[in-house]
């Protein structure tokens, strides 16, 4: 697959940059493998995550989690589960 590299830019930067800022304490780890022309992107962060009823509207237009509203300003309120969490 090809991408945009512009674009694949700009969603890697907002991902990063979500996890860091919802990240109070912990870590995010940003893991990177490449192999056969494939790269494949892993980003884990220990912040709160996003709540079970929130995860099928996380790539709607426009749409930001309720985190996005609880003390951090900006972002798109996009993120990825917390342990525990799963999108059933």
């Amino acid at each position: 697959m090809r991408a945009d590299e512009r674009r694949l830019r700009q969603i890697l930067l907002n991902i990063l940059g979500n996890a860091v800022k919802f990240t109070t304490r912990g870590e995010v780890v940003f893991r990177l493998r490449y192999q056969r022309e494939m790269a494949q992107f892993e980003i884990e962060d220990s912040g709160p995550g996003i709540p079970p009823e929130e995860l099928a509207q996380i790539f709607e237009p426009f749409s930001r989690g309720s985190a996005a509203s609880t003390g951090a300003s900006g972002g798109t309120g996009l993120g990825s589960p917390s342990p525990g969490c799963s999108p059933t």
